[in-house]
C-alpha cells in the first residue's frame, strides 16, 4: 500500500495554481489585445510619458520661437533693401550741386523709406515675440529640467532702436553736411542689419540642432513605450503551448499523488 506524501501532494497543488493563473493571464491578454503591465513597466511608462509631455512643450517652444527668427529674418531682408535705395539717395545728395528743390524731393524720399523702416521693425513679429523691436531678445525652452540650461536666449536685432536714438536717428539730408553724415550712418546700419542676419542664421541653425535632438529622445521614447505596452502575440501563443503542457503533467502527477 503507497503513502501519499502531504508535502509533495501540496507542491503539486501550488504548481498547478500558480500555472492555471498564468494560463489564465495569457488567455486574458489574447481575448482582449491588451497587455498586463507590471509595476516595474508602469512606472517607467509613466516616467516616460511624463518625458514626453515635457519634451512636447520644449518641441512647442522652439517651433515657435523659429517662425518669429523667420519673420525677423524676412524683416531685416527688405529693410536692407530700403536702406540699399537710401545709400543711393544720400550719395545723390552728397552733390554739392544739387538745387534746393532737388535736396527736398531726396529728403522726402529719404524719409518716407525710413518710416517703412520702422512700420517693417514694428510688425515683424509672431504672437507677441519681436526681434527687432525692442531689446528683450527671446528665451527659448529647449530643455525639461527647468535650469537655465534648458533655456536658450535669442537675442534681438533692435532695429526700432536704430530708428530712434541709434544710426538711423534724426537721419536726414537737409543741407550737404546731413548728407554725409547720412551716407555714414546708413553703412553702419547696413552694418548692423548684416550682422543681425548672421546672428539669426546661427540662433535658427542651434534651435534645429536642439530641436532634432529632442526629436530623437522622443522617438526612442515612444519606440520604448511602444515596446512595453504592445503584445506579442507570437511571444504569448507559444509561452501558453508550454504551460499548457506542464499543467496537464502536474495533474496528472497530482492523480499520481
Amino acid at each position: 500500500m503507497s503513502t501519499i506524501n502531504p508535502s509533495i501532494t501540496s507542491a503539486y497543488a501550488q504548481s498547478l495554481a500558480s500555472t492555471q493563473s498564468q494560463i489564465l493571464a495569457i488567455q486574458t491578454q489574447l481575448n482582449t489585445g491588451k497587455k498586463i503591465i507590471s509595476a516595474a513597466d508602469q512606472s517607467t511608462i509613466t516616467n516616460l510619458s511624463n518625458s514626453a509631455t515635457a519634451y512636447s512643450t520644449a518641441t512647442t517652444s522652439i517651433t515657435n520661437a523659429q517662425s518669429v527668427i523667420t519673420s525677423a529674418q524676412k524683416g531685416l531682408s527688405s529693410i536692407l533693401g530700403l536702406l540699399n535705395q537710401m545709400q543711393v539717395i544720400a550719395n545723390q545728395a552728397t552733390n554739392p550741386t544739387l538745387s534746393n528743390a532737388d535736396a527736398i524731393f531726396l529728403n522726402n524720399s529719404f524719409q518716407k523709406l525710413a518710416t517703412q523702416i520702422g512700420k517693417i521693425a514694428t510688425t515683424a513679429g509672431v504672437n507677441g515675440s519681436n526681434l527687432l523691436s525692442g531689446t528683450a531678445g527671446l528665451n527659448v525652452i529647449t530643455g525639461i529640467d527647468k535650469t537655465p540650461a534648458s533655456r536658450t536666449h535669442i537675442q534681438p536685432v533692435n532695429i526700432y532702436g536704430m530708428i530712434t536714438i541709434g544710426a538711423l536717428g534724426n537721419i536726414k539730408l537737409e543741407t550737404l553736411s546731413d548728407a554725409n553724415s547720412a551716407v555714414a550712418s546708413i553703412a553702419s546700419a547696413i552694418s548692423t542689419i548684416n550682422n543681425g542676419q548672421i546672428m539669426l542664421q546661427t540662433s535658427a541653425k542651434l534651435l534645429s540642432t536642439k530641436a532634432s535632438a529632442i526629436n530623437n529622445i522622443t522617438t526612442n521614447s515612444q519606440t520604448q513605450l511602444a515596446s512595453l505596452q504592445s503584445l506579442d502575440k507570437p511571444a504569448l501563443q507559444s509561452q501558453l503551448q508550454v504551460l499548457n503542457n506542464q499543467l496537464a503533467v502536474y495533474k496528472l502527477l497530482s492523480k499520481l499523488g
